[in-house]
């Protein structure tokens, strides 16, 4: 669901990654990403774009979205 959450913001921001940053070394990307406490997505994200991202790329395992609970989001339903 992770992958997922991430894919959806290249999608929503025409390929901007949430975490990468250009030119960034490698072995501080994995170090930042390490410290990863919470996710923030792109500002031009909607409402309820926000609320399916935060719960796809939820740090804590426990709190994350599984694909039957994504589905049933109202981003992905439209109700």
């Amino acid at each position: 669901m992770w992958a997922l959450g991430i894919i959806m913001h290249n999608v929503i921001t025409g390929g901007k990654h949430p975490f990468h940053v250009s030119g960034e070394d490698p072995v501080e990307f994995k170090a930042r990403l390490k410290k990863l406490t919470q996710v923030t997505q792109d500002k031009s994200f909607s409402y309820l774009a926000t609320s399916l991202f935060q719960r796809l790329c939820a740090v804590p395992v426990n709190q994350r979205y599984r694909a039957h609970e994504a589905l049933k989001h109202p981003w992905i339903t439209r109700k």
